[in-house]
């Protein structure tokens, strides 16, 4: 399945959008299968796209980067959920720059299974909804 972008004319095609955000300004999409997130105008110009993390302890060819949800902060930093690969959260700041990434598959602290939905309150405190058997919601507070 593919899905255009949202204005006549644009070149933001999909193929599997699995995360969404809007901020006023820009929309974020996140796209399972080509593995990234795309920052776009409303108008559907690209302006900044994030694909696989440059931590080479957690992906390779092998261990993919696949985008499941995306959020931005009140501040502008950009969070990408890793849900359906190494089960990372990544932060960056409005203009891509990686900030910090934590997660790995796990129930232990600061481990994820499945991060499926990503949210910052205006504390900048981040609640990651993971998708498993029984659901859980985490609050990560502020750093």
């Amino acid at each position: 399945m593919e899905q255009q972008g949202c204005s006549e004319g644009n070149q933001a095609s999909f193929h599997i959008r699995a995360g969404l955000e809007v901020d006023g300004e820009y929309l974020y999409v996140t796209d399972t299968k080509r593995e990234l997130m795309v920052k776009m105008t409303m108008d559907g110009e690209s302006v900044l796209t994030i694909e696989t993390p440059e931590l080479p302890s957690v992906y390779d060819s092998e261990r993919k980067f696949i985008p499941t949800d995306v959020c931005v902060a009140p501040n502008g930093d950009i969070y990408v959920t890793d849900g359906y690969g190494q089960h990372w959260i990544h932060q960056y700041d409005a203009k891509g720059v990686p900030i910090r990434s934590w997660g790995g598959k796990g129930s232990e602290p600061g481990q994820m299974i499945c991060p499926h939905g990503i949210c910052v309150d205006s504390q900048h405190n981040v609640y990651v909804a993971e998708w498993t058997q029984f659901g859980r919601i985490t609050k990560l507070a502020r750093k």
